[in-house]
């Protein structure tokens, strides 16, 4: 569990390292009409990190298997204008919604780990398979921002 706990933890410090100096225009380049941006990855990331991510964690951790409800990313990214919005701040709510999601997770005793709850989309998760996710999620979005910049 440590090995997830540590790649969490980076993930902050890799996406200000990896915005870091983008213009407007960078941070804005579609590669496709129907795909997401830079600014639109970190707004992901942000409202995905509370929305998604905290809920879920803290259901599991307090109700005897949950439904855990999925998240519409392409509306969400659309009706909240994604594209609009600073890097910055996009970066910064990420960074402090991690910090709440690490709290719990580090907190969470080593039987927690097994709490399971019932996911709209992929069925039966446990705690672990969440906090899986959660890098998981990390390391993609991480690498399509890394496409994006070399264009």
């Amino acid at each position: 569990m440590n090995e997830y706990i540590e790649k969490l933890k980076e993930t902050c410090a890799l996406l200000r390292k990896e915005t870091e100096g983008l213009s407007e225009e960078a941070t804005t380049r579609r590669p496709a009409p129907d795909k997401w941006c830079i600014k639109e990855i970190v707004w992901h990331l942000a409202d995905g990190e509370e929305e998604a991510f905290t809920i879920r964690l803290k259901r599991i951790l307090k109700e005897d298997r949950p439904f855990l409800y999925s998240v519409e990313q392409d509306t969400l990214a659309r009706e909240r204008n994604y594209i609009k919005r600073g890097l910055k701040e996009g970066i910064d709510t990420f960074c402090t919604q991690r910090g709440v999601n690490l709290e719990i997770i580090e907190s969470a005793k080593s039987d927690d780990w097994g709490r399971m709850g019932s996911h709209e989309t992929r069925g039966v998760v446990s705690f672990k398979d969440i906090v899986q996710t959660m890098v998981e999620h990390d390391v993609k979005h991480l690498e399509q921002i890394r496409k994006l910049k070399k264009g």
